[in-house]
C-alpha cells in the first residue's frame, strides 16, 4: 500500500516512521510535523530519535551537551535551575548594551524546548531569572537553560540588533517563532546567531 507522508495515518508505527521520514527526509520542523501528524512537538522529537529509527535513517548520533565554564542556580516553584554558562559566551556587562542567545529545555537536554533572542540593559543573569520565574509560571517546565551568547553591541542600540536577527531567524526557520522571541523546538546555532550580529555590526 501508497502512504502519503503529508495525510495523518491511522497505524502507530506507521506514524512514527512518517514523523521520522518528514524530520530526516523531507527536513520539516517539528510544529509543521506536529501540525500534520497530530502529535505533540514533545511526542514528535521522542519518535525522531527512536533507536530503529535512527539506524533506519543512518542517522549521525547527536552530540552531548557542551559542558558550561559556570552554572548558577535560580530556585524557582521548588526546582534549581541550572542557568550554564557556555564557554566562550561572552561577559555579562550590567549596564552595557546586549543582545543575547538562550536555550530552554525541559526534561530533554538535547533538543531546547525553545531557543530565545533577546536584548537587556541591566544583566544577563538578571534578565534570565525573570524569564525562567515567567515561563514556569505560564506552564512550561524548564528545568535548565544555556546561555549561549552575550553579545556587546556596543554604542547602537541593542534592539536593532535583536530586529535585524528576528527577521533573518523568522525566514530561515519558518513556524516556529512565537512572541517574546522564542523559537519552538529549533535548536539556533550559536555561530550563526554570531554570524548575523557581526553582519549587522559591519554595517554600521
Amino acid at each position: 500500500m501508497t502512504y502519503n507522508a503529508y495525510e495523518r495515518q491511522r497505524d502507530t508505527t506507521i506514524r512514527q516512521m512518517q514523523v521520522a521520514f518528514l524530520y530526516h527526509e523531507c527536513n520539516e520542523d517539528y510544529a509543521r510535523i506536529s501540525e500534520i501528524t497530530g502529535y505533540a512537538i514533545s511526542t514528535c522529537r521522542a519518535y525522531v530519535r527512536k533507536p530503529y529509527v535512527v539506524e533506519f535513517f543512518c542517522v549521525v548520533p547527536v552530540s552531548a551537551p557542551i559542558t558550561p565554564d559556570r552554572i548558577t542556580i535560580r530556585n524557582c516553584q521548588g526546582v534549581a535551575v541550572p542557568m550554564n554558562y557556555l564557554p566562550n559566551c561572552g561577559e555579562d556587562v550590567r549596564g552595557q548594551q546586549t543582545v543575547y542567545l538562550f536555550k530552554f529545555y525541559c526534561s530533554d537536554r538535547f533538543v531546547p524546548v525553545f531557543s530565545k533572542i533577546g536584548t537587556t540593559s541591566v544583566s544577563v543573569n538578571t534578565r534570565l531569572r525573570q524569564e525562567i520565574g515567567e515561563y514556569r509560571k505560564n506552564g512550561f517546565d524548564i528545568q535548565s537553560v544555556d546561555v549561549c551568547r552575550i553579545y556587546d553591541c556596543g554604542n547602537c542600540p541593542a534592539e536593532a540588533f535583536e530586529s535585524y536577527l528576528r527577521a533573518l531567524l523568522i525566514a530561515e526557520f519558518p513556524n516556529t517563532w512565537h512572541k517574546n522571541d522564542r523559537f519552538f523546538g529549533v535548536d539556533i546555532p550559536t555561530e550563526r546567531f554570531n554570524a548575523i550580529c557581526n553582519q549587522f555590526a559591519n554595517c554600521l
